[in-house]
């Protein structure tokens, strides 16, 4: 797990957190004293997951792996429920959770945006234009413009059809042909 955090002047944590294939965005207040934004890498077990680092009891809602988590007021101390002189359960208690407990001051606000969401929104553009250069490539091995695939056999400089220029080696090679 990695974590960039920092502690402004009101004791107000602000945190992203790389765990469980998301970015979890934190806003944790009545934490500790101030300090500057930090770095840290943390080893988690190999069976954690987002229930080891967010509270469950918190879940706002959850669609698709984007996730909102929220806490209200900070939690009293718990109290004991005693029966016939052995603990039976602790009443207000929040589950202890195993993974960076000193994020989640209470109250808190997270968001969990999964990878594949951010990869779908940053790749998608860079999908485009590969395929763009592919079918411009395989257009002009065919003797074709690359920008609308007409047949350029025959012209020499422009294409008729959009106008764009036909690359410098398609017009010596046409040169060439007609020589013979």
């Amino acid at each position: 797990m990695d974590e960039w955090s920092r502690v402004d002047q009101g004791n107000v944590l602000t945190a992203a957190v790389s765990f469980g294939g998301a970015l979890h965005l934190v806003r944790a207040e009545n934490n500790s004293t101030t300090r500057r934004l930090t770095w840290d890498s943390y080893e988690v077990p190999k069976a954690a997951t987002w229930r080891d680092l967010l509270n469950p009891d918190d879940l706002d809602w959850r669609r698709l792996g984007f996730a909102r988590f929220s806490s209200g007021k900070p939690v009293v101390s718990p109290v004991r429920v005693v029966t016939r002189g052995k603990p039976a359960a602790m009443l207000g208690a929040v589950p202890r959770r195993q993974v960076a407990p000193w994020l989640f001051t209470r109250p808190y606000r997270a968001i969990s945006i999964p990878y594949w969401a951010m990869i779908a929104l940053t790749g998608t553009p860079s999908f485009a234009w590969i395929f763009r250069a592919i079918r411009r490539s395989s257009r002009r091995r065919r003797g074709l413009c690359g920008g609308c695939g007409y047949d350029l056999r025959a012209t020499n400089e422009r294409c008729p059809e959009c106008g764009e220029m036909v690359p410098r080696r398609r017009r010596e090679s046409i040169g060439n042909t007609e020589g013979n």
